[in-house]
């Protein structure tokens, strides 16, 4: 029977939306097991901050940790008919830097996002 302490790293919105109830189920299902969850949209040195396991979205940089992918998300960037009026419609990935710039972040310069223009009613 599984028991100990797990200590758990995600980013804040995953681990809030997706990861809690997880954990919680696994902790109902495992009584001997207890766990900590640190929440960060960074990331943090496992083996410095004692983490056993960590949930990452995105491109991981090179590490002798080992990886596994558990699943994909997919990214969604909208904005309001009243902002485009105002600041332009991009339609290249270059008009993000001007048209977005004060609203954007990439904490990941790795990570790409395909564009694919849609409308809704």
């Amino acid at each position: 029977m599984p028991q100990g302490h797990l200590a758990i790293t995600a980013p804040v919105t995953f681990g809030r939306s997706a990861l809690a109830p997880v954990v919680c189920s696994f902790l109902g299902q495992h009584p001997r097991v207890t766990a900590s969850m640190v929440l960060l949209d960074r990331v943090v040195n496992l083996v410095e901050e004692g983490i056993d396991v960590a949930v990452r979205i995105g491109s991981l940089p090179d590490s002798n940790l080992i990886a596994k992918r558990i699943g994909t998300v997919r990214r969604v960037l909208v904005a309001s008919p009243d902002y485009l009026a105002r600041r332009g419609t991009p339609t290249a990935s270059a008009d993000f830097e001007t048209s977005f710039g004060d609203c954007l972040h990439r904490p990941d310069a790795q990570s790409r996002m395909a564009l694919q223009r849609t409308r809704s009613g």
